[in-house]
């Protein structure tokens, strides 16, 4: 991250393309409850190969799984 290339920029530029493309898209679940959860799951040098730890994460946005 400290020194990006013109690659990096250029990728950048089309997430953000993207995103400004896709401003009138909406979730909509009615009168469900509108809440995000995070699950985090980490085991401490759990991979014994490499010997080195892992960690997980899985969010939940209203009651539905966000992968």
């Amino acid at each position: 991250m400290v020194n990006l290339g013109k690659e990096h920029w250029n990728v950048v530029k089309k997430v953000l393309r993207y995103i400004k493309g896709t401003t009138d898209i909406a979730f909509n679940y009615g009168e469900s409850n509108f809440i995000v959860r995070e699950y985090v799951n980490s085991d401490y040098a759990g991979d014994l190969d490499k010997n080195k730890s892992t960690t997980k994460y899985m969010f939940a946005l209203a009651n539905g799984a966000l992968n």
